[in-house]
């Protein structure tokens, strides 16, 4: 059923008050939806939630739906963004129903019968699941795509870890493979996966999080790189012992927009790397130079020992020779080993770019935003980059 005038109309005058409430709003929603329906608590990082990233991201959705109720083009590449967050996190299409149960009770229970009246409410209601529609839609598309390709499947896949390989003093690569010895689906360079922990000694019920596949495509296995944070309830239970080889994890198949994109024999390619933002140039580093394509590698660390796949990528250097350039630098350490410039890139570091060379940025989002106004400044225009996390705005 579309929305009437009349509906719109009361959609549009919510604007005011989800500008200066629309955080409260879904924060109150989602500690509803996690108190009411526990089984939706695996596909959410509740650090996300007390952060209040996670209800920033919706409160703004909810805001920018409503002001353009009339027409929702606008929406457009936001709506395409969720969708690639929710298939690759397994969102079905039964949560909708959850969600939307859930928020139009924080609705009315913050706004009062005196505003959220019966007729405020099923603008809301229809207005809400008019959205749902689309997404869901958009998802059982997405879906029906991943499937359709070789070796793909539904869902998540168990899969058997087979190896734990220490990659620096605080990375480690998880190596695993379908448990029933299948071949896993080919991802696309820059791609990653959705890995559903079970219940274990840090989380009484699965918990889920997102890896980028950090290795060009074995055809048997998968490989993760994952970058111990102190306060990680998940990357903290993986380098502590919590996982071990010969564990059964839930795996979805390949997904992302952070794709290698084809091009010319000799045309360069320009990768800026953040810490563990090095993970999805792997896959896209070895695939392009495997292409006769020329890779310039900027990849900024912490420290010396932390930084993965060192010798990775001097034995590129060593194989790929004059194609492959890579210019390391370290942000907390000072030292006088030439390999490596001891300070954070600035715009000196980007004096070679003539503009037409396609641009890959991953990193920590301070990073990102930096060497974003730098490009910004120079009017780079193909730049492909991804945030790790829920969606910004």
């Amino acid at each position: 059923m579309s929305l009437t005038e009349d509906q719109k109309t009361i959609i549009k005058n919510s604007i005011p008050v989800l500008e200066s409430s629309g955080v409260d709003l879904t924060y109150g929603f989602y500690s509803h939806m996690f108190n009411t329906h526990p089984e939706v608590l695996p596909y959410f990082n509740q650090a996300h939630h007390e952060s209040l990233r996670q209800p920033k991201i919706l409160a703004h959705a909810l805001l920018q739906y409503a002001k353009n109720i009339d027409d929702l083009t606008p929406l457009t590449s936001f709506v395409h963004h969720v969708v690639v967050k929710h298939v690759g996190l397994q969102i079905k299409a039964e949560h909708y129903q959850v969600v939307g149960e859930c928020l139009l009770y924080q609705l009315h229970k913050m706004l009062g019968d005196e505003v959220a009246t019966a007729e405020f409410m099923k603008a809301w209601e229809l207005a809400y699941f008019q959205l749902a529609n689309i997404l869901i839609n958009a998802e059982a598309a997405k879906y029906d795509e991943q499937a359709s390709s070789p070796n793909s499947w539904r869902d998540f896949k168990d899969f058997k870890i087979l190896d734990i390989v220490d990659e620096s003093d605080n990375v480690k690569s998880i190596y695993f493979a379908p448990l029933d010895g299948s071949k896993p689906a080919t991802p696309k360079p820059g791609q990653y996966i959705c890995i559903r922990f079970p219940p274990n000694k840090i989380s009484k019920i699965s918990t889920q999080r997102e890896f980028t596949l950090s290795e060009f495509f074995d055809e048997n296995k998968y490989r993760i790189s994952v970058r111990k944070d102190p306060n990680g309830v998940i990357s903290s239970f993986i380098h502590d012992g919590g996982l071990n080889i010969g564990d059964i994890i839930g795996c979805s198949p390949p997904n992302g927009e952070l794709l290698y994109e084809e091009g010319p024999a000799d045309s360069e390619m320009v990768l800026i790397a953040g810490g563990i933002g090095i993970t999805p140039m792997v896959s896209i580093t070895e695939y392009a130079l495997s292409q006769n394509r020329k890779v310039k590698l900027l990849f900024s660390n912490k420290t010396i020992n932390s930084m993965p796949f060192k010798n990775w990528l001097n034995s590129l250097q060593l194989q790929y020779g004059k194609n492959f350039q890579i210019i390391k630098f370290i942000t907390e350490e000072d030292g006088n080993d030439t390999e490596f410039i001891y300070r954070r890139m600035n715009k000196t570091d980007f004096e070679f770019l003539k503009g037409d060379e396609s641009i890959y940025l991953v990193g920590p989002f301070r990073f990102m935003n930096e060497i974003n106004e730098i490009l910004k400044e120079k009017n780079i225009k193909n730049i492909y980059s991804e945030e790790f996390g829920p969606i910004t705005v």
